[in-house]
């Protein structure tokens, strides 16, 4: 009778977002576990495009196909957002589950590794942003402690790279988007999150928002 009964939207969300903060993050746990004293000894460069994966070790390799699946999972969170105009779980589940991979990571002496996620947790709150209306506090709070708990480098890199327009596997993390009416009219926006083209004042954006990080920081240390 239970398998006949159709679960309580709550429950749907209640799901959904152990599995994008929780059970996903597990899988990290372990390439972390087995691949991370070996990777953090290699020279890896993990902004490079896509195509110099061959020149990867193993565990190198399966993390970056990690993040380019966490970043395909974040998109189709947005993705529902947009045109459902709500979250398909807690909107707190999107940024805890990038801090959490963020935190193993940096645990582990993957520094630029985590500075590859702190740049997807910058872009992405860039966009929710605007979207939101300014609602980008926990994603500041998080950006925040992270650059509190470890090298602050890792988070002012992050700012620095994205400001600058480097884009990981540009072109290659791609989104589908059909004709429906509700995605056509969100196409700008969606293609905008893809391939990071920037607003007029996406730099001041960007500046203001690494600015009010650092002040977040220095009010956590202060505590």
């Amino acid at each position: 009778m239970f398998l006949r009964r159709r679960p309580e939207i709550d429950l749907n969300e209640h799901i959904v977002g152990i599995y994008y903060s929780k059970e996903v993050v597990e899988v990290f746990d372990a390439l972390v576990e087995r691949y991370a004293s070996a990777v953090a000894d290699e020279d890896v460069n993990w902004i490079t495009p896509i195509d110099d994966d061959a020149t990867l070790s193993q565990g190198a390799k399966s993390m970056r196909q990690f993040w380019r699946n966490y970043v395909k999972l974040s998109e189709a969170v947005l993705r529902y957002r947009i045109s459902k105009e709500t979250y398909p779980f807690a909107e707190g589940a999107l940024p805890d589950g990038w801090r959490k991979i963020t935190k193993r990571a940096a645990d582990n002496g993957l520094d630029d590794l985590a500075t590859l996620f702190c740049m997807s947790m910058i872009r992405m709150a860039y966009h929710i942003d605007q979207i939101e209306s300014g609602r980008h506090s926990l994603w500041l709070r998080i950006l925040g402690q992270l650059r509190a708990d470890y090298d602050p480098q890792i988070v002012d890199n992050a700012f620095s790279r994205v400001r600058a327009g480097d884009r990981p596997d540009v072109g290659n993390v791609s989104v589908q988007v059909s004709n429906t009416e509700v995605e056509e009219a969100n196409e700008s926006f969606i293609q905008r999150i893809l391939n990071q083209q920037a607003d007029s004042d996406f730099n001041g954006r960007m500046k203001e928002f690494h600015q009010d990080v650092k002040k977040r920081t220095e009010m956590i240390q202060e505590d």
